[in-house]
């Protein structure tokens, strides 16, 4: 089972909750009915590009005068905070 995660260029908001909420259900549904399911959740932090062209988390790295790569690492490890938090 594949799930998009979010792009890490800011926090994640009740709409990114409520896919991985639902995906894990299904999960734990699955699992609890005998099968053997395989979970991938991605986490993207490059490609993302606004309407103007510009990626997003390029955006966001000048606006923090962070590297894009900081961005990305900082929004990750506070994805990875809520998903430990939601108990997953």
């Amino acid at each position: 089972m594949y799930v998009c995660g979010p792009t890490v260029y800011s926090d994640v908001h009740l709409g990114n909750c409520r896919t991985f909420i639902s995906f894990d259900v299904i999960f734990r549904y699955l699992s609890f009915l005998g099968f053997n399911v395989r979970y991938v959740r991605n986490i993207t932090d490059v490609g993302h590009l606004e309407d103007s062209g510009e990626d997003k988390i390029s955006k966001k790295a000048k606006i923090e005068q962070l590297e894009p790569m900081e961005i990305a690492q900082k929004y990750t490890n506070s994805f990875k905070e809520v998903l430990k938090n939601l108990m997953f």
